[in-house]
């Protein structure tokens, strides 16, 4: 491997002087791989592109800002990845580049990026279609930011999987043939080349159809019906904010089973007909126009949803949708992401979603109380509440969702309280909570959760309280951060007793805020079972005591902000450690560097892993 690289100062630098270096490189004709980056010479070396390369299967030429055309890289027979960025001063591809209609035969990716003035790629050799260039194994192509780039793309693609145009505006036609094709994508395009894909015969196998930014577009079919290839997977359209209309044949595209429509802020409604029974995953984010759903999506009737076969809908920050009151999803429906949705959407929330696993709430300002009523949600293994800023509580109709095992609330500032008669949910085995500064109390009763194997808390609190009675007796992992509000000392908090915990995290608490020295001396205060302790911001926090050697399973121990820190027991650490971080100690680093003669350096030099940082 041969690499040009710019590690050296631009203003020594002297064209001249850089093909001559370069040109007398003339490496092994073995090399396999050769980098070439920053090279400011006008020309490159007379060697590269020499068919006796004949072992060479990568090239990446990049900003090569002088250069105004490119060697004869196809002579190179065995050249199968070639990177091209940033020749800002080329303006032709011709057929130099290409030398006969036998160059890049084992070509699979070609890549060509940044190249602002480059206008024409002369692929044919104006001797007829027979002479054109082939590429007979090219798997991916990858085109962007070639702004001047005109015309059309090589006809004759018959390998191409892949295909990826970024900013090529001006370009008007896709190639013709394109037999293998299964993923297009398509940005900051304009018009022609659109309607290229959308009148193109060849796609015969395309899944895979992604079209982002294109400002002129406005419908996908340009008024036809069922032009899309059928063989489509999976489609995605985003930041296309003229786009009014999706076509009337999107619901015989049986194959597609993800749709994906993001910041059309002109579309407001769906085709009739509605969407494939067979699609699984629908996506509508930012669509502030839209006022339905698609039919089908939502049924009014107390029977089931037709026969979606829908298992995932995220629908967010459309503003404009509406739903009546006894709506219901498809009976498939497995995973449900919400956002910014009114009461009259919630609504819908408690008819129907029985094969619902994962629901996910999030910025919806209406809501107060959750579940409102019993919520007839038997599979639901996983909730999360986020960015609600009117929640107050959760109800004791939480105790039906009996198949519940993970429960993350997060950025809910007026939340108090939690069910009455706590979170009664027999398999719950992760619960977090975050940025609720109004909440007053854990759940009650968290000790008979004994499935509980997680509690991470941050930024939470008014009065909390925390000991071992209220804490599950099979915690694997705590972490609890910036409660400022929890004073009872950690002393009382029955850590020890915790013989399952494995990871500890405890940060900038009131609690910590008078110890000195961490963990005590006779080592009662931590359970021998952990294998990781996090600690930060102990302000006043000055040494780290022999009792840390009673954790005899201890793996890895990080010590972050804790300014005062200075000493390290003199007996050392547990035999188990592997990994020692240390970040923000200012008066503990240089006490902890070899280099410094750091008297801390023998007791962790024989740790693997030491990273002291500020």
């Amino acid at each position: 491997m041969k690499k040009w690289t710019d590690e050296f100062s631009y203003d020594l630098r002297n064209p001249s002087d850089e093909e001559q270096v370069l040109n007398s490189m003339q490496p092994h004709h073995s090399l396999s791989s050769l980098s070439i980056t920053s090279f400011s010479g006008r020309k490159f070396p007379s060697w590269l592109g020499e068919p006796s390369f004949s072992s060479m299967v990568q090239v990446e030429l990049s900003n090569c800002h002088q250069i105004t055309s490119l060697p004869p890289l196809g002579r190179l027979k065995s050249l199968k990845k070639l990177s091209i960025k940033g020749s800002s001063r080329v303006k032709e591809v011709g057929v130099e580049f290409y030398e006969d209609d036998s160059c890049f035969s084992c070509l699979e990716m070609l890549e060509i990026v940044n190249m602002g003035k480059w206008k024409q790629w002369a692929w044919s050799n104006g001797l007829g279609e027979d002479s054109v260039v082939k590429f007979p194994k090219l798997h991916e192509l990858r085109l962007h930011n070639c702004p001047k780039l005109v015309g059309k793309l090589p006809n004759f693609l018959p390998s191409l999987e892949k295909l990826v145009i970024n900013n090529c505006p001006l370009l008007v036609e896709l190639p013709k043939v394109l037999p293998s094709l299964t993923a297009l994508s398509i940005r900051s395009c304009r018009g022609p080349i659109l309607k290229s894909l959308i009148n193109s015969t060849s796609l015969t196998s395309l899944k895979h159809l992604q079209i982002i930014e294109c400002l002129e577009l406005a419908s996908l079919v340009d008024g036809e019906e069922e032009l899309l290839p059928c063989s489509l997977e999976v489609l995605e359209v985003d930041m296309c904010p003229n786009l009014k209309e999706l076509p009337s044949g999107l619901k015989d595209l049986k194959s597609l089973k993800d749709l994906r429509i993001s910041q059309c802020r002109s579309l407001v409604s769906f085709p009739a007909g509605g969407l494939p029974h067979n699609l699984i995953c629908l996506s509508l984010q930012n669509c502030g126009a839209l006022e339905s759903l698609p039919e089908g999506i939502v049924s009014h009737s107390k029977y089931s949803s037709d026969t979606s076969h829908l298992e995932k809908l995220r629908i967010s920050g459309c503003k404009s949708l509406r739903s009546s009151s006894n709506g219901k999803f498809p009976d498939f429906l497995k995973t449900l992401e919400i956002h910014n949705w009114t009461t009259q959407l919630l609504n819908s929330l408690y008819y129907g979603l029985s094969h619902l696993t994962d629901l996910q709430i999030w910025n919806c300002p209406q809501l107060e109380s959750f579940p409102g009523k019993e919520l007839p949600i038997p599979s639901l293994i996983s909730l999360k509440i986020a960015g609600c800023e009117a929640l107050r509580s959760l109800s004791n109709h939480m105790q039906n969702l009996q198949s519940l095992q993970q429960l993350e609330i997060g950025n809910c500032p007026r939340l108090e309280l939690f069910p009455e008669m706590g979170l009664r949910n027999p398999k719950h085995v992760s619960f977090e909570i975050h940025r609720c500064k109004n909440l007053k109390s854990l759940p009650n009763q968290m000790q008979s959760l004994t499935s509980l194997q997680s509690i991470n808390m941050s930024d939470c609190g008014a009065a909390i309280e925390c000991s071992i009675e209220c804490l599950p007796p099979n915690l694997t992992m705590l972490s609890m951060g910036a409660c400022l509000n929890l004073k009872q000392p950690m002393l009382e908090w029955g850590l020890h007793r915790l013989t399952s915990l494995r990871k500890l995290g405890i940060g900038s608490m009131k609690s910590s805020g008078d110890i000195i020295s961490f963990p005590d001396d006779d080592g009662f205060l931590l359970p021998t079972s952990l294998t990781h302790l996090f600690i930060a911001g102990f302000k006043n926090l000055k040494s780290i005591s022999m009792g840390i050697q009673k954790l005899t399973s201890l793996e890895k121990l990080e010590i972050w902000r804790c300014t005062k820190l200075q000493s390290f027991p003199a007996e050392g650490f547990p035999a188990t450690l592997e990994c020692l971080c240390i970040d923000n100690c200012p008066l503990l680093r240089d006490h902890c560097l070899k280099e410094k003669g750091g008297h801390y350096w023998p007791i962790i030099s024989h740790i693997p892993r030491v990273v002291i940082r500020n």
